[in-house]
């Protein structure tokens, strides 16, 4: 079983051996857009996340690299690196 919560634990999605199930709020809910919405805007921005990762590694730009990784690890993006 694979559970993932967004929106700081707005929505839940849960993965039973192939059975998905969306919770709001803790409680079933049948009527996922907003969530999937929410899910597919996280995917996105991890996609974007590693695409600059794999071009900062390619362009050994060490200052990149330190704002995707620290962008990953915290909800708020770095503004006084320090290099």
């Amino acid at each position: 079983m694979y559970k993932i919560d967004i929106e700081n634990g707005k929505y839940t999605f849960i993965n039973d051996n192939g059975v998905v199930t969306i919770l709001r709020h803790g409680e079933n809910w049948d009527t996922g857009n907003k969530a999937l919405l929410c899910l597919l805007q996280k995917v996105e921005k991890y996609e974007e996340d590693l695409n600059r990762i794999s071009k900062a590694y390619e362009d050994s730009d060490e200052n990149v690299l330190d704002e995707v990784l620290y962008s990953l690890f915290s909800n708020e993006p770095k503004t006084d690196l320090a290099y």
